[in-house]
């Protein structure tokens, strides 16, 4: 695993600007959202670093370079679980320099800004346990389309749910609910929803590394 986590990190830094846009893209949301949206920061910093691995499995399927990797000592569940660690070391890369960014400009706020940082790095981990299977299964340009059509079903869904919310609970703002969810949170042991969040998390990764595995497993290059 370790020559393809080097081949992948090699591939990222040919493009050395990566660093400079990221860390330009901070500073421009900063000067643009302002300190107190630190919440949208945080998301989108975290999922460009995260997206990066969809480059390095576009690449290795350029020219069939995918056939040439197998004749190494490298098998298919090897190379989907490289992908994993890989997507995972970028994501908390871009999660740490943007929550610790964050963290010192709100300073009196570091609580808070650390709590939304954990649900964020939760959420989108189980996006990019969607996103992995159906690159690995789809490709390039094909994968790319079938994730367009997975984002306009989230979006629809949580559409629905929203309109759901309203009709349960006519006369009930999203503010609103969304303090009674927290306080409900804060009432109840922190160290269990933890270990429950957890759990669910590896589950998660369990599920999506299987589903990659079997991909591998069938896939003719």
């Amino acid at each position: 695993m370790k020559g393809l986590l080097i081949k992948d990190f090699r591939f990222i830094f040919k493009g050395k600007r990566m660093a400079v846009r990221l860390l330009a893209i901070a500073l421009f949301l900063l000067f643009l959202q302002g300190i107190e949206n630190c919440a949208f920061i945080i998301t989108y910093i975290t999922m460009v670093a995260g997206m990066m691995v969809l480059g390095t499995i576009s690449s290795d399927e350029y020219d069939k370079s995918n056939a040439f990797l197998m004749t190494m000592p490298i098998d298919r569940d090897l190379y989907a679980k490289e992908k994993y660690v890989f997507s995972f070391a970028c994501s908390l890369a871009g999660w740490l320099f943007a929550t610790v960014l964050c963290t010192a400009l709100q300073a009196g706020h570091w609580e808070e800004v650390l709590a939304q940082a954990a649900v964020i790095f939760l959420i989108l981990s189980l996006f990019q346990f969607t996103i992995l299977p159906v690159q690995l299964k789809f490709g390039g340009d094909n994968g790319r389309m079938v994730l367009v059509g997975i984002m306009a079903v989230i979006m629809v869904a949580a559409l629905l749910l929203e309109k759901g919310l309203q009709i349960l609970l006519p006369g009930v703002e999203p503010e609103e609910l969304y303090l009674r969810v927290t306080e409900w949170v804060k009432a109840q042991n922190i160290w269990a929803i933890g270990i429950i969040l957890c759990a669910v998390w590896l589950a998660c990764l369990g599920i999506s590394l299987a589903i990659s595995k079997r991909i591998m497993q069938k896939k003719e290059f």
